[in-house]
């Protein structure tokens, strides 16, 4: 998978490439756990860049939700017009939390676990 972490740890920032699907889906679950297992508290997906996500890449997206270490360590940020678009038609605004941008990702208490 092309993209940049940023850490600011305990905090992982990560930006998505341009398209989510199964090639990417797959490494990108295994970073998440990684980066959790090396004691980061918060994941920040990037989609700022998502020009494209199929089914597998949404169901990565909760699949790390699944796996995180509590409630509040993902977070989606900086979403595409078409990652909007995707997470309000799969309703996953509903069940991650999702930023405007990094920073307020960054900048925003945790939620309780």
């Amino acid at each position: 998978m092309n993209a940049v972490a940023i850490e600011a740890n305990p905090i992982v920032v990560q930006l998505l490439p341009r398209r989510v699907d199964a090639k990417a889906a797959r490494g990108l679950l295994q970073w998440a756990r990684d980066e959790y297992a090396r004691g980061a508290t918060r994941v920040v997906l990037d989609l700022s860049q998502v020009e494209f996500i199929d089914s597998l890449g949404i169901a990565t997206l909760c699949a790390i939700a699944r796996v995180a270490p509590d409630r509040g360590a993902l977070a989606l940020a900086a979403l595409s017009p078409y990652a909007t678009t995707i997470a309000r038609v799969t309703h996953l605004h509903e069940v991650l939390s999702v930023f405007v941008s990094v920073d307020a990702a960054l900048r925003a208490p945790r939620l309780p676990s």
